[in-house]
Formats: C-alpha cells, structure tokens, sequence
C-alpha cells in the first residue's frame, strides 16, 4: 500500500510537469522549458530575434475567443503557478466573495484590478497610481482623494468617482462580503465631489486608513468594482467570470482570454488607459498563464524544469535543489542561507486563550520556555530565518520602535528555553505528572495541544511537538492541505497552531491592535479578521490601543512610544501567543525567459509586494530573447 502511495504522489508530479510544459508553449509557440545556462539561450527559439519580435497584435475589439486563439510565442508569455492542484472561483472572481483575499493575490491583482496606491514595503514610499494623492483633515476623520484623469474599465468606460462609492457603499452594505466589518466599523460615508474627485467620512479618526485600506498591498487593498457592471446584481452571487459577456471588467492592461480549471489565460489589451494617456508604456509581457503548482514538491520540479516564470516562494532547501538544475532561478538575496527577505510577518504558535487551560497565562508562558526557538529555525528552515519574540518583523521602519522597547523584552526575557521553569509555571498553577511523564489537571486530564499547521508552516510542527513534549506537553503535530484549519482557527475549534502573523510593515500598531478585545469572540463564532485570532481580553491593554490608533505614529513622538512600551510590557506579561522565528519567504522567480524581477541589487518592491503591486513588476520585465 505504501509502494501505491508512493507511485500516486510521483504520478500527480508528473501530470503537473506535463502539464506545466505544455502550457509553457503557449499555443504552439514551440519553446521547450527553459534551456540550461550554458546553451547560449538560440536552441530554445531565436534567442535575440524573439526579444526583437513586431509590435504586439491590436486587441481593442476583440472578443474573447479571438484573443485566446493568437499564436504567443513562450518568449512573449508569462507563466506563473500556485500551490494548488486545481483553480478554483473561476467562474465568479469575486474579489469580495468567499476567499476573495486569495483570488486578489493569486491572479485578480495582476490581470483585472489596479489599486489607487501601490507601496513598497522596502523604502516606505506610496506610489499613486489610479489616484494621484489624498489629504486628511486636521483630525483625521476626512479624507479627499484625487483619481488619474484618463483611467478606462477595459470596455472604455470611464472610471470614476462614483465607481469608488459604489465599491465602498456595496461592500459595507453587503455583510458577507470580504472587508465589509471592516468598512461598517470605519466608513460613515463616502461622498462623490466631482468625477475625479471623493470624499471618505470615518466614524472615528484613523491616520492609518489610506495606507491600511488603499496602499499596503499584501494584506487588504479594496479594489474598485466598475459599477456600470456591478450595479443591479447581487455581489454575493455575481459571476465575474463570464467571458462571453466580456467579464471580469478590470483597468489592468490584460484580459481573461480562456478559463479552465487546469489554466487560466489573460492577453494583452492594447488600448490600456495608462498606454493611451502616456502613463506608462504597454507591458512586454503579451500572455499571461496562471496554472495549479500542485504541491511544494511539484512547484519545486516545475522551477527546476523551467516550466514556471514564477510562483511564490520555495523553502531553502528545495530552491536550492531547483537551482543546482536550473542556475536561471534567483531569489531575494544572491547568496543563502537566508536567501528571501522580511515580510511583515512572524511565524508563531498561536494559542485560543478562551479555552482551558490556555486561559491561564502561567501555562502560556511554560509553554514558552518549553521551546527552544533556535532550535526550530535550524531543524524547520535551515538557518533561513532567525528567532523572534515579538509579532514585529525587521523592516528598518519598524526596528525604530522595537529597539525602543528592548529593555522591556530583557526584563521578560521570553526566548530562555528552560525546562526548570517549565516546572515551577506548571506546579504553581495546579498542575502535576501522571505515570508517562504528562501534565494533568486536578482532574487527572492532560494538558493536549493538537498544533495544527496549513502550507509552508509544516516544518514547524513536528520539532516543535517534539519540544513540547519533552516538557510534558502531550503534543501532536497535525497538517491539513484543505484549508479548513483556518476556520477552526477563526470560530475557536482549534485551540493551538503554527501560521504567520502580519501586519507591522511600517510601525507597530497594526500587529499589536490584533490583541484588542474587540476581535475576541465565543468559541463558535468567527473572530472576523485573519490575524487576530487570540480571543484575548484586557481593558487595561484595549485602552493603550485606543490611543494608539487616534494617533500619528512617529518614532521620535514621546507619547506615542510611552504607549507603545506600555502595550509591550502588557502583551509580554500575559503572552497571548508565542511568536517563534521571523517569516523569510524565499521567493523564487525563473530568469530564462525575463528579466526584471525584485531583488536585493533592484528593490523597486519587495517581493511578496507582487500581491497587490505586481503591476509594478510587470512593467519591468523585459524578455530575455533565450525563449
């Protein structure tokens, strides 16, 4: 049965790399995967003749069908994957529907929506994009937005103030939508000025909502429905994903040309708002093909065959082994072991502290020392990343504040495995040892943490349950591929588990608002955002927030650090979850065929900033003339 096993997992393997390989011919272009370094890049189709190619084919006009039938050479085609075996929500692309987050960042962001401000998370600079700025009142409750003039939905439409509304007002309204509490909680109104210009009232002053809900890319950016399409159906139920009628709708340069649950293919549209007004120039990327990765492991032999431009990011070890086949592939870093970069997201175990025992801070924080951190990153990640204490990552923005906190993490001292202390937590909070070694209650009940772990966190689980139980945890590691972790983790049925905690990308507020008693809620029912999942409760920290979010975050402003350090001090005492090590995913972006990309020696963005600023990216590229 094992044998049979096996064989399964090698076939799935095989049909993705065939399937990825003839994809990368795009439509009877003839490139094979990418040639090896040394073959002078001709063998594969024309080496520079390809990059030299005519002008792309006018598109404006034509349906959808008669884009996807073209003949694309692959030297003009992007292909890119996800850790996935099928595409789902192809019919409805629904940026606010079920998984709408996920569609955004997987496809909807680099071929339909363009947002008003793309950021780079590596300089702090906001760039505006299909607006051109925006202006707070005096006590932040007010914010006017400009819009580009000249933007068009891809069906020359204008695009418009009142596009903006209708999104905002639709999603707000809408309550099953994506980001609707979030826009019930901040957006009184939005009023329509004139056609390029809007008005967001807030029901209480936030300094942070344009670059939060606007600019920050990875976690939120809305995108703006064009209403002359939307308007009159149901946003829960709509099928964006019509072809025939010329859906999705979107202002990106690309159209949805071909929808299969194997590919989807996006072509170039040449009559671009930005193209047509001198914004920018048209892409050189004329396809794209999005296609199922399948598992890390086929994702890592698609990389090595060179069937993929890109895909996300890779762990160390199996990007390694993908570049000892293909010397095309490059990461963040030139050099490893820490090959990829911050991203604004630790990794950490997160812990239900509604449930029993968990409630009970001593436990928490014996489950802490309990862990040895180091430990974790050279067993799970190969000393790709480094330990860390605090939901903080390292962007230089961001270590303005924690280094003004350094004093209270010494106080604490959190990363101290010690299993003594392990001991003396437990003891003094009731608990003793049965026969195997097991913490039990009064009761005579152990102390189970069932860590479950989703994607790229799986090398986590099982040296951590290791440690765990070591100290006396009755500790089991379980992966799930299916997703529905998450809920559990969202309505409290999971109690522990191992997944990243973003939102710290410029100062420290986001992360730390997470633990504000208002995203608690009864085991049973969802806690409303992603990554506040804590249930924790303390008026006293929920009041430092407060004040927090009414103000302008400054690391040179003494109130708000006196705030910040006082958040610290509380978070760190009651410990609501473990944070681990620091996320450094090790993006992985194939050079054979383009050029271009984000990297250390060029970063124009960060690279998992290509989940909301890939326009960016796309307009860098250059082919290589070797495909």
């Amino acid at each position: 049965m094992e044998y049979k096993a096996r064989f399964k997992r090698w076939n799935a393997v095989l049909a993705m790399i065939l399937i990825a390989a003839t994809l990368a011919a795009c439509g009877g272009g003839g490139a094979q995967p990418a040639p090896a370094a040394d073959s002078g890049g001709d063998a594969a189709s024309g080496g520079e003749a390809a990059a030299e190619a005519a002008a792309p084919q006018d598109t404006s006009g034509m349906t959808a069908a008669e884009m996807a039938a073209r003949n694309i050479p692959r030297g003009k085609t992007l292909v890119f994957s996800r850790e996935t075996n099928t595409i789902t929500g192809v019919d409805t692309l629904n940026p606010y529907g079920l998984g709408g987050l996920g569609l955004v960042r997987d496809t909807l962001n680099k071929t339909i929506y363009e947002f008003l401000f793309y950021y780079n998370h590596n300089s702090g600079e906001i760039t505006p994009w299909l607006a051109t700025g925006y202006e707070y009142n005096d006590d932040f409750t007010e914010i006017t937005i400009t819009l580009r003039d000249g933007i068009e939905w891809s069906d020359g439409t204008p695009f418009t103030a009142a596009d903006v509304e209708y999104t905002f007002q639709t999603v707000r309204e809408t309550p099953t939508l994506v980001f609707s509490a979030q826009l019930q909680e901040w957006v009184e109104d939005v009023e329509v000025v004139d056609d390029l210009t809007f008005k967001i009232y807030l029901n209480k002053p936030n300094p942070r909502w344009v670059f939060i809900f606007l600019a920050e890319n990875s976690e939120v950016n809305l995108a703006i429905l064009p209403k002359h399409i939307w308007e009159g159906s149901d946003p829960e139920t709509y099928l964006n994903g019509e072809l025939e009628k010329g859906w999705p709708r979107g202002t990106v340069p690309y159209r949805l040309a071909s929808v299969r649950q194997t590919q989807l293919v996006y072509d170039l549209r040449t009559d671009w708002w930005a193209a047509k007004t001198g914004f920018a120039e048209l892409p050189k990327v004329e396809r794209m093909i999005r296609i199922p990765g399948g598992d890390a492991a086929a994702i890592t032999r698609l990389f090595a065959e060179g069937s993929v431009d890109f895909g996300g990011a890779l762990q160390k070890g199996d990007f390694e082994a993908a570049r000892g086949r293909n010397p095309n592939l490059i990461s963040w870093h030139n050099e490893g072991p820490t090959w990829g970069t911050a991203d604004a997201c630790t990794y950490i175990l997160g812990l239900n502290t509604a449930v029993y025992p968990l409630d009970n801070r001593d436990v928490r924080w014996a489950i802490n020392h309990a862990i040895d951190r180091q430990q974790i990153v050279t067993l799970a990640y190969e000393n790709s990343t480094v330990p860390f204490v605090l939901p903080l990552s390292s962007f230089g923005g961001v270590l303005q504040y924690a280094d003004q906190v350094q004093d209270i993490v010494d106080k604490y001292n959190p990363d101290d495995p010690d299993l003594g202390k392990v001991e003396e937590l437990m003891t003094g909070a009731g608990f003793t040892k049965d026969a195997e070694g097991f913490w039990v209650d009064d009761d005579g009940q152990r102390v189970v943490l069932n860590i479950s772990t989703t994607g790229g966190r799986r090398p986590i689980g099982p040296p951590l349950a290791e440690q765990l139980r070591a100290a006396g945890f009755d500790a089991i590691h379980r992966h799930d591929e299916t997703g529905q972790v998450v809920n559990g983790i969202r309505d409290g049925t999971e109690h522990a588990w191992i997944d990243p905690h973003c939102g710290a990308a410029s100062e420290p507020f986001p992360t730390f608002s997470h633990f504000h008693s208002k995203f608690s809620a009864p085991v049973g029912e969802s806690t409303g955002f992603r990554w506040a999942n804590s249930r924790y409760e303390n008026p006293e920290y929920d009041a430092l927030i407060d004040a927090m979010e009414a103000m302008s975050p400054s690391p040179d402003d003494a109130e708000y650090i006196e705030l910040f350090r006082q958040a610290v001090d509380i978070w760190l005492q009651d410990m609501p979850e473990i944070v681990l090590a620091e996320e450094r995913h090790v993006w992985t972006y194939n050079t054979a065929c383009w050029t271009g990309w984000p990297n250390v020696d060029d970063p124009y963005i960060a690279p998992y900033d290509l989940w909301g600023a890939f326009m960016l990216a796309i307009l860098k590229l250059e082919p290589t003339g070797a495909c």
